[in-house]
């Protein structure tokens, strides 16, 4: 359950789509960015698509130092078994779990997809109550449908966990997070290919 919760997480942390909703949820910190072109698939376009996203935070006027890269575990292998002409790795200090490029510290995620993102950590605020809260319930009656009507009319068949010998667990974690300063994020969308 927690790890469900960490999956959910990652994808609203990043996924573009993802518009805040007021009182209920943040957008993702990539919402509203538009994407730098990638140069292509190749590991020489991923260091200049590196080299791109990081010229773009500094050019917002902000610092490239500790800035940080997401991208998928995907991603990071293909760049990672990457050699060049004299069979020395493109990226030896890069693996599926992160670790660095180009000095630029990675951080991995298989949801992210396509998408690389480069951000510049101190301009992200985060607020997190610390933990996760899991209820149990055998009594709760509930709308089993992937898009539940908000306020349920009389159409709505509703399951009862007691008569069908069922229980619900429930997970809340409390978190939020805002950019402070436009460009302090940025991304491309490229599917590397090791070479």
């Amino acid at each position: 359950m927690i790890a469900g919760i960490a999956h959910f997480l990652d994808i609203e942390f990043t996924d573009p789509t993802k518009a805040p909703v007021a009182n209920v949820s943040p957008g993702s910190i990539t919402n509203g960015v538009t994407p730098i072109t990638s140069s292509g698939t190749s590991p020489a376009n991923a260091r200049t698509d590196i080299q791109a996203l990081l010229s773009a935070i500094t050019a917002a006027g902000l610092s490239a130092k500790g800035a940080t890269l997401l991208m998928s575990e995907a991603n990071a292998l293909a760049l990672a078994g990457s050699v060049n002409a004299l069979g020395q790795p493109v990226f030896p200090a890069l693996g599926a779990d992160g670790g660095t490029a180009q000095g630029i510290a990675v951080v991995t995620s298989q949801v992210l997809g396509a998408n690389v993102i480069a951000l510049a950590p101190d301009c992200v605020f985060l607020a997190d109550e610390g933990g996760v809260t899991i209820d149990v319930s055998r009594e709760a009656s509930v709308q089993m449908d992937s898009a539940p009507m908000a306020v349920p009319d009389a159409t709505v068949v509703f399951t009862s966990f007691w008569q069908q010998n069922l229980i619900g667990l429930r997970a809340e974690r409390f978190i939020n997070w805002k950019k402070a300063r436009a460009g302090c994020v940025q991304y491309t969308v490229q599917t590397y290919v090791a070479a």
